[in-house]
């Protein structure tokens, strides 16, 4: 029996730039570590690795049919946007060429390729989307996009409530995570028969390896055309950093990020300054006094917490900004705070004292990415047991 595992993701994963892709890159690089030869195909550029797709046959007009069905099911609209004709060419291709022993799913939007894809199914969780969703109902003042994202909520809490049903494993970021998959799928009506193993967000190493003198800002780190981000910047610059500038008007506000929105262009001022695409984000988080993650919706910047601890660079996040990381709390690199004169106060506070760079760092080296992983590596070695094929273990 192969060790083939065909990896389904959203977005190309060559040169990651966001969390999502930083940590999909990363679990392929482990695996491969580990011996387990990966194919990866992502929905947003495919195919993946180069793999030609096949001419349009009928075994590839059916499998558009299953995956078009599984869409209209959910009938979620950020489950559709992920829909890809030649994503599922390419997977019909893949399957007629080789044998695949394992296939990982990569967020939950992508469970619709299910049907198609060969050999035991491994869900990896990024996030509890519907959570995300109803977070970010709950905090836009906006009536239009509460009403769609409420909308979202339901319909992706229904298709994660059967998630652990529909397939053999799924990894979880959290405790947090966890808890609410296993309440969800509980109460569906389908018995939940998937085994749940936690696999945290994590960090590479390349941060622990940098140095550099720090100056006198403070960073925002993120996909600056999400619209949580988005939303998070705009709290950041127009309620926190006017207090920061009274108690220390020396502090510059770095947001740092790909594909920024007008609205945050629009943000850039003689104290805030706005880094668009950058090569990478890491300088300017080395540099920086204090990191922050000032979401006001739940999902995603944990990972940017990790790799500014890794930098040795102190963070002050939001409740929702630190969900999973909680424990961290109260130690020498993250503070968290939720209001805006609270948030301001922490900043200015830790940017005016001395970080213990190295503890700092230690805190994040229990999530390299090799610990992260090792429950889920651990539970495809042990998939690939029953199949008769085992990679060496390292």
């Amino acid at each position: 029996m192969s060790n083939k595992i065909i990896l389904v993701t959203k977005t190309n994963i060559s040169t990651p730039r966001d969390g999502g892709s930083l940590r999909v890159s990363a679990l392929v690089e482990e695996l491969r570590r580990k011996n387990f030869d990966v194919v990866w195909f992502s929905a947003a550029e495919t195919p993946g690795e180069n793999l030609k797709s096949p001419r349009f046959t009928l075994k590839v007009l059916v499998a558009n049919f299953r995956v078009l069905a599984a869409v209209l099911g959910v009938g979620s609209l950020t489950t559709a946007r992920w829909y890809s004709p030649s994503l599922v060419r390419a997977l019909v291709d893949a399957r007629t060429r080789d044998t695949f022993s394992i296939s990982i799913i990569e967020f939950s939007q992508l469970l619709i390729y299910r049907s198609i894809l060969p050999g035991t199914l491994i869900l990896d969780m990024h996030n509890i989307e519907f959570e995300l969703m109803e977070s970010y109902a709950n905090s836009t003042s906006s009536p239009v996009k509460k009403m769609i994202a409420k909308y979202e909520a339901i319909r992706l809490r229904k298709l994660e409530s059967r998630a652990p049903d529909l397939v053999a494993t799924v990894a979880v970021v959290s405790e947090h995570d966890r808890e609410i998959l296993e309440r969800i799928s509980r109460s569906n009506s389908a018995s939940a028969s998937a085994k749940i193993v936690l696999a945290p967000n994590g960090v590479s190493a390349d941060g622990f390896m940098m140095e550099t003198a720090k100056i006198n800002t403070v960073v925002f780190v993120a996909h600056l055309g999400w619209q949580p981000n988005v939303d998070a910047a705009v709290w950041l610059v127009t309620e926190v950093w006017p207090i920061v500038q009274k108690l220390d008007s020396s502090l510059r506000l770095q947001l740092v990020g790909r594909s920024p929105s007008p609205v945050i262009s629009a943000l850039a001022s003689e104290c805030v300054e706005v880094h668009a695409d950058v090569a990478t984000v890491l300088p300017y988080v080395l540099a920086a006094q204090v990191a922050t993650a000032p979401l006001l919706a739940s999902g995603g910047t944990r990972l940017k917490i990790l790799e500014a601890l890794s930098c040795g660079t102190p963070v002050v996040s939001t409740s929702l900004g630190a969900l999973g990381l909680e424990h961290l709390d109260d130690s020498r690199g993250l503070t968290i705070a939720d209001s805006p004169v609270s948030f301001a106060e922490s900043v200015v506070k830790i940017a005016h004292s001395q970080s213990d760079t190295e503890n700092i760092r230690a805190l994040a080296r229990a999530y390299l990415w090799p610990n992260a992983f090792a429950r889920l590596v651990e539970e495809l070695q042990d998939q690939e047991e029953v199949v008769g094929h085992v990679p060496e273990k390292k």
